[in-house]
């Protein structure tokens, strides 16, 4: 890896690929170190993945898509989405050199003022991810919820939302989400138009 594309932040394993993460760009491991031939692929004698070779995901001289902080980022079904502080945009890879700007239709507010922190959830029972942006003011942050809807065809901004998470987690049935009182759990409440179940964890003695 390019030493001055800065350190390594993250590493994520998508499909048969090993991403590598720094806070400059964006590589990969394809884990395959087949050779080509007139006659087929000639598949060698079976090798550690890290000894495959690395490549840039998106060849840049300064970098491309990269990512200051591992809590910024997210695996879905549709792709590894992540925020990149410094371009300040919110990107999707979907595999195979395809990137898409999912804050491109929010752009406004981005804009608003300073962004601090941003967090995800994965609620794809719903096709759809939640992103809780913390915005940076004078003295304090203030942090707007969204949600983005996600399919093959269609990655589109859906609405605001009244709540705010700083950590997120999936079980087989429910996405849950948990504020910056840790012994705080939220669900979304399917039950109740525009209502969100709280749950408390009780601290053991």
């Amino acid at each position: 890896i390019k030493c001055t594309l800065n350190y390594l932040t993250a590493l994520k394993g998508i499909g048969d690929n090993i991403i590598v993460h720094t806070k400059d760009s964006m590589f990969k491991f394809t884990g395959s170190n087949n050779l080509q031939s007139t006659t087929g692929e000639i598949q060698p004698s079976e090798t550690d993945v890290f000894q495959t070779g690395i490549s840039e995901v998106f060849g840049s001289d300064f970098g491309y898509a990269g990512l200051q902080d591992k809590r910024n980022s997210i695996i879905t079904e549709t792709g590894y989405i992540f925020y990149d502080k410094d371009s300040n945009v919110i990107y999707m890879y979907a595999g195979q050199g395809q990137i898409t700007k999912l804050s491109d239709s929010i752009e406004r507010l981005f804009n608003h003022a300073p962004i601090s922190d941003v967090r995800f959830a994965n609620d794809y029972y719903n096709n759809r991810i939640f992103v809780c942006i913390w915005f940076k003011y004078e003295n304090t942050t203030k942090p707007v919820t969204l949600s983005f809807y996600l399919n093959q065809n269609n990655r589109a901004f859906i609405s605001l939302h009244d709540f705010y998470f700083i950590k997120a987690f999936n079980t087989k049935v429910n996405c849950y989400f948990i504020n910056k009182r840790e012994t705080n759990i939220c669900k979304i409440d399917k039950s109740n138009f525009s209502r969100y179940m709280g749950l408390t964890i009780e601290n053991e003695d």
